[in-house]
């Protein structure tokens, strides 16, 4: 009898594990960069971790037990409202080898006091690129109004890139990724 329950639990826990490592990696599919394309929507392809504390890094989100709380952005939905806490938004993309130009990542919303944008190294660690309206204006990268960022070409890899989003007011983060003479354009 015991035996039998026991067998039992662990069976559903195998198949419970099974059906967790099939959705994170169906969330944590790449998107393919389309040269062709001028832009694309990337809400549909987010994963956001809720950070009430404030106080996680991106070397905590990227591993470790708060990677495991990302959850899917729900197709059709937008990251918005009012909040104090701090949302880290994770991507995955992949660029073919022919690509050469930097892609733009653009947070269509210029009020979010600040966005930080986080790309991996292929030598390990993060570039850090910051924008937001509480951020200088001339300390930006590139200086636009909306937060936008540029991201290397991936030479046809997958890489996985972080964005932390603080505002006092109204947290919207409309995300498009574009070819850069298309957006310049």
């Amino acid at each position: 009898g015991s035996r039998s329950a026991a067998a039992a639990g662990v069976t559903r826990l195998c198949v419970l594990l099974l059906v967790l490592v099939a959705a994170v990696s169906a969330h944590e599919a790449a998107v393919t960069v389309d040269p062709a394309a001028a832009s694309v929507d990337m809400m549909p392809h987010l994963d956001v971790l809720e950070d009430s504390s404030g106080l996680l890094a991106v070397e905590d989100v990227a591993g470790g037990p708060a990677a495991a709380r990302f959850a899917h952005v729900d197709q059709g939905s937008t990251l918005s409202g009012h909040s104090r806490s701090a949302f880290w938004l994770r991507l995955s993309l992949r660029a073919p080898a022919k690509l050469a130009e930097p892609l733009l990542l653009v947070v269509g919303y210029p009020l979010l006091d600040r966005v930080d944008f986080y790309e991996p190294r292929p030598e390990g660690g993060f570039r850090h690129q910051q924008s937001g309206d509480a951020v200088p204006f001339g300390s930006r990268r590139l200086p636009l109004r909306l937060p936008t960022f540029e991201v290397a070409p991936t030479q046809g890899e997958n890489r996985v890139y972080y964005l932390r989003v603080v505002s006092t007011g109204p947290l919207q983060t409309p995300l498009r990724l574009w070819q850069k003479r298309a957006f310049l354009a």
